[in-house]
């Protein structure tokens, strides 16, 4: 079995090197769970590339038509057969779109904001089955030409950060008021004290876009919202839309953050010294948010 499995990947490095008909395409990382959702979320332009590659991430893959031959790291050795993975699965309707990662940077005349009073007109969403409310997180601002494909002026975010919730799909079909489509939770909340939590206001924080994507390290990414394509998001399963069945489009993660103060403090962990003070989305420490335009439906999860 060894044997033959050598022979198969020296056939497919042998048709690579040939390049008859084969395409090199650009990822920030690929899962074949879903293969056509991986393309659709992490192919990338060359600039994002190199920003991944910086991040020792990266990978390209090797098609044939619309099939995916084999996958390579960016620090791999081209003849080194075994550091290589080799799918050779099929996508349908295959495309390539090559999405460009872009970051709002903290900016104090910034047109988004994490943080502050609950807008004005807006009402949070509410679930019988929480024990905790949806906290009001931020505005993405969709009056900005990156985010114009959003379809809303104003995307006002909130999530139950005190929640043991993984997950929420919510039904923006009125942006001023949001509704709860699905959620996942594993536990009643994360502490026994949570029925006296109450809404929290977290200090408010302004946001600019800012495309240079040259000049960004890894490091700088604890100042910054990411945009574009999402970086730690490692689920091999990227959602899709509950009522079309679309892949979800990435809109933005949101940092964990000591900037974001929270202004009314209520309530104690009590397996912590402290309480939480900050906007703090405990483990992992970001927010990731998509979006099916079409349908409006949006997808929260951490």
């Amino acid at each position: 079995m060894q044997e033959q499995e050598q022979r198969y990947k020296a056939h497919i490095h042998a048709l690579i090197q040939q390049n008859e008909g084969i395409r090199h395409v650009h990822f920030s990382i690929i899962h074949d769970y879903d293969l056509a959702a991986s393309i659709y979320t992490h192919c990338v332009d060359e600039a994002t590339f190199q920003f991944f590659n910086r991040m020792e991430r990266g990978q390209t893959g090797a098609f044939k038509g619309h099939t995916l031959l084999s996958v390579s790291d960016y620090l791999e050795e081209e003849d080194n057969l075994d550091a290589k993975w080799y799918p050779n699965q099929k996508v349908e309707d295959i495309s390539f779109p090559e999405n460009r990662i872009f970051f709002l940077r903290k900016s104090k005349h910034g047109r988004h904001r994490i943080g502050g009073p609950l807008p004005e007109g807006y009402t949070k969403p509410v679930h019988p089955d929480l024990k905790t409310p949806f906290q009001y997180i931020g505005t993405i601002d969709g009056t900005d030409p990156k985010f114009s494909w959003l379809g809303a002026d104003k995307l006002h975010l909130a999530f139950p950060v005190n929640e043991c919730l993984s997950r929420v799909f919510l039904d923006y079909s009125n942006p001023a008021a949001p509704t709860v489509i699905n959620l996942v939770n594993h536990s009643d909340a994360w502490f026994s004290t949570s029925g006296r939590v109450r809404d929290i206001e977290y200090q408010q924080v302004n946001y600019e876009v800012y495309e240079d994507v040259d000049a960004v390290n890894f490091e700088d990414l604890e100042e910054m919202n990411v945009c574009g394509v999402p970086v730690w998001y490692n689920d091999p399963v990227l959602h899709r839309c509950p009522r079309t069945g679309r892949i979800m489009r990435f809109v933005c993660s949101i940092n964990s953050d000591t900037e974001n103060q929270i202004l009314n403090p209520q309530f104690t962990f009590p397996d912590r010294r402290n309480p939480d003070t900050f906007l703090n989305f405990v483990h992992p420490v970001h927010l990731f948010v998509f979006m099916c335009p079409e349908s409006r439906i949006l997808y929260i999860t951490r």
